[in-house]
């Protein structure tokens, strides 16, 4: 996340490692006894495997508790992004980027999230 913020870019995607059968991840989640190697859970949790949405729950973390981190990543730098956007240098410097309808799309949906977060 801080990285993503003082990296200057627009956007960025964050997301949850997710152990595939086959992987490194898989393998090592396995060995720590995070995830059971039977090959009934393989089956029935393979196609619900994804990596914008946790899987499985850790010793350290539920799956809940993943997935609220990684909103609050996206959240937090979201909030980041429209500040900066606030201050008048970068202001200037987003109006001379602006080039095609789709950029004022962007900056509203930006604005419109900036309303919703600023609600919490």
């Amino acid at each position: 996340l801080d990285f993503a913020k003082s990296s200057g870019v627009d956007f960025a995607n964050f997301f949850i490692a997710t152990p595939y059968p086959g992987t490194d991840l898989h393998k090592i989640m396995v060995e720590n006894g995070f995830i059971p190697n039977e090959p009934t859970y393989l089956s029935e949790t393979y196609f619900s495997l994804r990596s914008m949405k946790s899987s499985i729950s850790t010793r350290c973390f539920t799956s809940e508790q993943l997935d609220r981190l990684l909103k609050i990543c996206y959240d937090n730098f979201v909030m980041n992004k429209i500040l900066s956007y606030l201050e008048l240098k970068e202001l200037k410097y987003l109006f001379k980027r602006v080039r095609a309808p789709g950029d004022w799309l962007f900056l509203l949906r930006l604005g419109k999230r900036f309303l919703q977060l600023r609600k919490k």
